[in-house]
């Protein structure tokens, strides 16, 4: 067989990878009658394609460790950030969304847990959402731009303040930059700010409507002959027997049963 060296150097001829392929005619000195069996030598990070030694493409690595293979692609969700002529895994790196050290064949790229993102191809780690803020739930993400306010808090991730908690009796139910909602009338979060549900509204004295319940409107005043003398979820309470509020509604105390 003929020996078609691809590197000048003896090192090179030594480190390199053998790939074999049949030509079927008779060139190089052969003239054997089927033609000539020809040994090509490969240095990393090349590989023979049509006639020659070609450079690894994008995404793809080849080593002396691995020469005997060919080109390897990089571990799944990561690449070469379009770099050819790679000569190790250590030369890929993690896509945006993903993290993970590649200093092995069989090393991976792990994507970034809910809350957290990574936005630039690279070792590094990913980086968890600002105060307040998450992915609602999403793995991968790229940018600060998927990490919204919590239930809670509203505002951009991107713009000071950031996210803020909704001020006492207003509320918000979901992720997002949406505004804060007010409590329905006659009702109250007693104060408390970053309130994530409806329910946490309560109505005032003299009303009732348990708000955690999306059927239900809002508050309404006690029935005649009923009061209410807490601020809460819960139902009016009627007057004792033989005791009633002349009609008036929205009693809030049992001296208005009369």
């Amino acid at each position: 067989s003929v020996v078609v060296q691809a590197s000048t150097s003896s090192d090179d001829l030594r480190l390199g990878s053998l790939l074999a392929y049949e030509r079927s005619t008779r060139d190089q000195g052969c003239s054997a009658a089927g033609g000539c069996h020809v040994q090509v030598f490969c240095k990393p990070p090349e590989r023979f394609g049509i006639g020659n030694c070609e450079l690894c493409l994008e995404d793809t690595y080849k080593s002396f460790a691995n020469s005997n293979r060919g080109w390897v692609s990089c571990p799944t969700n990561s690449g070469t950030e379009g770099k050819r002529a790679c000569e190790s895994v250590t030369d890929c790196t993690c896509n945006p969304g993903y993290e993970g050290e590649l200093v092995a064949e069989d090393s991976i790229c792990t994507a970034c847990a809910p809350g957290q993102y990574k936005d630039q191809t690279g070792p590094g780690p990913c980086t968890q959402c600002p105060q307040h803020s998450d992915t609602g739930g999403s793995v991968g993400s790229t940018q600060l731009e998927h990490c919204t306010c919590i239930p809670g808090y509203t505002g951009l991730v991107t713009v000071a303040p950031f996210c803020t908690a909704c001020p006492a009796d207003t509320f918000k139910q979901f992720s997002g930059s949406f505004a804060c909602e007010a409590c329905v009338d006659h009702s109250t979060t007693l104060g408390e700010t970053a309130q994530p549900q409806r329910g946490d509204c309560l109505c005032i004295e003299g009303y009732e409507g348990l708000l955690n319940d999306p059927t239900v409107a809002g508050c309404t005043p006690c029935p005649a002959d009923s009061f209410k003398d807490t601020i809460s979820g819960m139902p009016c309470t009627q007057c004792t027997n033989h005791s009633g509020t002349a009609s008036a509604l929205g009693s809030t105390n049992i001296a208005e049963c009369l």
